[in-house]
């Protein structure tokens, strides 16, 4: 289970799922369905907000699957929620595989009675070693060039750097915003590449 910092309030929420076995990613034979909690699920008070059917999950390309979570009021935002799925890994599977993930949803910034949120990239990405095995805990990090950065037509100032760690697919992401100049590095490998984060809402780093 991950943790994806990448929602806003009072928006339709984009999550992407990343179905991995034996270290490759391959696709699920047929999906059950996804249900949204406001809470962990193992927990008897949680509560199923939101139930997606199989017709509702897209298939991006292999292994990779997204979604599309209802917006959640501004007043419920600044929390983690769980989205627990359902598939089957072979069509003659009696049941279901299930897993959970989670993701938080921030509060919208308002100015005066107006919202403003400035639009993000997901970037992400897999570390493997050189036998093709996940690395795990390695840290990857998103830094300024500029000491600070005010971001075009906005009075929004922005300073500091990102970080997070690999999970135990090698798996990575850093919430950015977009038209920043960053240098993104992963200090193990001895990578460090300086680039504009695009105006996409994702886009894995090799094609920074």
């Amino acid at each position: 289970m991950r943790n994806r910092y990448n929602a806003i309030t009072d928006e339709p929420i984009k999550l992407t799922y990343y179905f991995r076995h034996g270290g490759s990613l391959i696709d699920v034979a047929k999906w059950g369905k996804i249900e949204i909690y406001d809470g962990d699920p193992s927990n008897p008070g949680s509560q199923v907000i939101q139930t997606i059917t199989s017709s509702g999950i897209v298939r991006e390309e292999q292994g990779v699957y997204s979604y599309i979570v209802n917006a959640i009021p501004f007043d419920q935002g600044n929390k983690i929620y769980y989205d627990k799925l359902y598939y089957y890994i072979h069509e003659t599977d009696p049941s279901p595989t299930t897993d959970v993930e989670t993701f938080y949803v921030k509060q919208a910034l308002y100015e005066g009675s107006g919202v403003f949120v400035a639009p993000t990239c997901i970037v992400y990405g897999f570390l493997y070693d050189i036998m093709g095995k996940p690395l795990r805990g390695v840290e990857v990090k998103a830094e300024l060039v500029k000491p600070y950065t005010i971001l075009n037509n906005t009075d929004l100032t922005i300073s500091g750097r990102v970080a997070t760690i690999t999970n135990a697919s090698g798996y990575f992401q850093l919430q950015l915003l977009q038209n920043i100049e960053i240098v993104l590095s992963i200090p193990a490998i001895g990578y460090y590449k300086e680039v504009v984060v695009p105006t996409l809402e994702s886009i894995n780093f090799k094609a920074l």
